[in-house]
């Protein structure tokens, strides 16, 4: 009698275990494979995706690359793009490039009146006395 009853108190455990186990599911992987975790030696800098695959050097973080010394940093424009923004001619016949040229061709500039085509002109007309 009392193998009986511990074999169905085993199995009564068993099922609890059974239910009380957990699985979940991934939203954010394509596929989920079962990697090697020996391939890789302690302290390898590795940059994958979610999905497993190598992060392209255009998608690191250079600013924390280049910082701390593990690669230097790396050019985002082509030469010939940069060509094409220096300026040809004779440096004293351009217009020099300040903070004020640089915002008036963003137009991102603050109005203070509205009395003129002056950009940068503002107006004390509040400091007058009554």
């Amino acid at each position: 009698m009392q193998q009986v009853q511990d074999e169905i108190a085993a199995k009564a455990q068993a099922e609890e275990l059974a239910r009380q186990q957990r699985t979940f599911q991934t939203s954010s992987r394509s596929a989920v494979t079962e990697k090697d975790l020996c391939a890789n030696k302690i302290g390898k800098k590795v940059m994958r995706t979610q999905d497993g695959e190598f992060v392209p050097m255009c998608a690191r973080d250079d600013q924390l690359i280049v910082e701390t010394g593990m690669w230097r940093r790396t050019q985002k424009q082509t030469d010939g793009e940069l060509r094409e923004r220096v300026p040809t001619g004779s440096y004293d016949k351009q217009t020099p490039v300040t903070f004020y040229t640089e915002h008036l061709e963003r137009k991102n500039v603050y109005m203070s009146a509205s009395t003129g085509p002056q950009a940068f002109g503002i107006t004390r007309g509040f400091t007058q006395p009554v």
